[in-house]
């Protein structure tokens, strides 16, 4: 026993070593991931823009595990300056989805074709403290920056050149607010 003891205090050092490490990495993964979709998307020249991918394949990595039964829009937004209006049609008889994530890779809003009555959703994503002047949905976003997410599942391949164009009307853009009415 006494010749373990002077092992003691380095493993001690080295196991809360290990153990910061590792919660180091696990709060910076998301952060990584989702600052190199940032990074290749604003490189792109495409904030606050939707950009509607091809379908996936095994060449296709711009979402993470993507399945080649799913079409993706991703629209990488900044609310630094305005709030996002994002428009996506909602598509018949398939699954859809719209889901809205944090900078971390939080998703903190999702819809689906299932919980949405009209033909198209419409939201409002704000950043903390901004508020739209519109009856729209809106969600707040926890971070300035972050991405939202259209799925449209192809269950049909005789219905996908159909989905596809109907994927392609998604948008988002900046806010703006409806001029007054004339009065």
């Amino acid at each position: 026993m006494q010749r373990l003891i002077p092992f003691v205090g380095p493993a001690i050092v080295m196991i809360a070593a290990a153990i910061l490490t590792h919660v180091i990495v696990l709060f910076s993964i998301p952060h990584v991931i989702m600052g190199a979709v940032f990074a290749r998307t604003e490189t792109a020249g495409a904030v606050n823009a939707m950009a509607h991918g091809p379908r996936a394949d095994e060449n296709f990595r711009a979402i993470i595990r993507p399945s080649p039964d799913l079409l993706y829009s991703i629209c990488v937004f900044d609310l630094s300056e305005k709030p996002l209006h994002i428009q996506a049609p909602v598509p018949k008889d398939t699954y859809w989805s719209l889901s809205v994530f944090a900078d971390n890779s939080d998703n903190f809003f999702a819809v689906n074709d299932r919980q949405v009555p009209l033909d198209i959703a419409e939201l409002i994503v704000s950043a903390p403290g901004q508020r739209a002047k519109t009856d729209l949905p809106q969600v707040t976003s926890p971070s300035v920056k972050g991405l939202a997410l259209v799925r449209v599942l192809v269950s049909d391949e005789t219905k996908l050149e159909a989905l596809e164009a109907l994927r392609r009307q998604s948008t988002c853009a900046p806010f703006e607010a409806p001029a007054p009415a004339p009065g």
